[in-house]
């Protein structure tokens, strides 16, 4: 049986261009597309933080997303800017992130994104246990600008 960890150490990661990241760093939520532990396939919004070649989810411990991440399986993160007319597609591993200060960092970034602080979240509003960061690191990237 492979372990999920040897899978993600055999995956060829992609790296985000300077457009790319420039896009990421200006917009704040994003679709994340899962498949549920039955099976089903899932999406929600989600805020989002990208630090370096990865970007960084916060969710709680206790529902189907979580569930869906730690399973190790892909997911697919579409970020869209509706004014420019531009999208990021991509398809990454998930894990959870074992440093407490890249935790941290994440939760307080997300925090001042929204400016009301993780109170406000949607998932905030969940008594689904505790909050959990995962990061994403893209396998592939698809990057449109469809106003031209």
């Amino acid at each position: 049986m492979t372990d999920v960890s040897d899978t993600i150490r055999e995956t060829k990661f992609t790296e985000f261009n300077d457009e790319q990241i420039q896009f990421l760093d200006v917009n704040q939520t994003m679709i994340l597309a899962h498949l549920s532990r039955v099976g089903e396939a899932d999406a929600t919004v989600v805020y989002y933080v990208r630090h370096a070649n990865s970007l960084y989810v916060l969710t709680k411990n206790k529902t189907k997303k979580y569930h869906s991440l730690m399973s190790g399986e892909a997911v697919t993160a579409i970020v869209y800017d509706e004014a420019t007319m531009t999208s990021l597609k991509m398809k990454a591993h998930p894990r959870a992130e074992s440093d407490s200060h890249i935790r941290q960092d994440v939760f307080n970034h997300i925090s001042q994104k929204i400016g009301d602080g993780v109170g406000s979240l949607p998932i905030a509003q969940l008594d689904a246990g505790n909050y959990v960061v995962f990061r994403l690191r893209p396998i592939e990237i698809t990057f449109h600008n469809y106003s031209s």
